[in-house]
């Protein structure tokens, strides 16, 4: 499964990027905002016993995602942050599926 994800994210960047540059930048973003959104998912989880599952995974997409904003708002929103914005997305929307399969 963990392959199939890895395969399905290089690809779907690869078809937008345009140097190897760029898809390594948007690789990052979908990595980290990917590892942002699952680790706090997990802790909220444990936090509330498992309770409130689903909750949890949205919260954690939304503190991914601030965080990837708050990392172009300090960069100054430079020409690539809607594609980084994009990229973010696709991150912590992969964890939601996989946390919740």
């Amino acid at each position: 499964m963990k392959y199939l994800l890895a395969l399905v994210t290089l690809v779907s960047s690869e078809c937008y990027a345009d140097t190897n540059d760029t898809l390594l930048h948007d690789t990052a973003h979908v990595g980290g905002t990917y590892v942002i959104t699952h680790i706090s998912e997990v802790v909220c989880t444990k936090v509330t016993s498992d309770k409130h599952k689903v909750a949890c995974t949205v919260t954690g997409m939304i503190l991914a995602n601030a965080v990837n904003v708050a990392y172009k708002a300090n960069e100054h929103f430079p020409s690539d942050t809607n594609r980084s914005i994009g990229a973010g997305l696709v991150g912590s929307s992969l964890a939601g599926i996989v946390i919740n399969w």
